[in-house]
């Protein structure tokens, strides 16, 4: 099955924040995995007070991101927003050891590949939202996958392995208009309403 989760993407002056994590030995935008019955964005807030300590706002959707899981054919789907910061302050969690603002053409080289590439698409001054699939390498997904699983393993015997991520079968929905305005719709034979 698919997860899905949410990122933010915390500008100041120039700067971004970063967290470094506990399990890996990389920095990271802060960010997580979809609660039962959460929003995506209530995700976002949530996960960023988590790491960071911050109390946080949307300013908007930067984009839904694609990631194969392992070697299967499950996927990671994670939602960019961009936040600003409005109160809390900044301290470390459980689940990272260092929570710091980089200036956002200097960020530190053990910085999770793909969030180099979610920086840009927040930093990017054409408000449009982005849909992009994340490519990893053969050799950065041997070595990801094992961390990520034995991460998993290490909070599940700790008694801190929660089940609750939210689980979803991919699909997609089209809005197609023609060209006096009016909406194509269907009528389902398995749902006929």
């Amino acid at each position: 099955m698919h997860t899905v989760g949410a990122t933010a993407a915390i500008l100041e002056n120039g700067h971004i924040l970063l967290v470094r994590r506990n399990d890996l030995p990389l920095w990271a935008l802060p960010g997580g995995g979809l609660d039962d019955n959460e929003t995506i964005a209530a995700c976002c807030v949530r996960e960023v007070k988590e790491e960071t300590g911050l109390e946080v706002e949307i300013d908007r959707l930067v984009g839904l991101y694609a990631r194969q899981r392992g070697f299967g054919r499950a996927m990671n789907l994670g939602f960019l927003f961009r936040c600003r910061a409005v109160g809390g302050a900044l301290s470390t969690s459980d689940e990272t050891s260092a929570v710091q603002y980089w200036p956002a053409n200097g960020l530190p080289r053990n910085t999770v590949p793909w969030h180099r590439g979610f920086l840009s698409d927040a930093l990017c001054q054409d408000p449009q939202t982005v849909w992009r699939t994340v490519h990893i390498s053969r050799w950065k997904a041997l070595v990801a996958w094992p961390i990520v699983r034995l991460r998993w393993l290490r909070n599940h015997l700790a008694g801190q392995g929660k089940d609750t991520t939210s689980l979803f079968q991919l699909g997609a929905f089209a809005a197609v208009f023609d060209a006096t305005g009016s909406v194509l719709l269907v009528k389902r034979r398995d749902f006929p309403v």
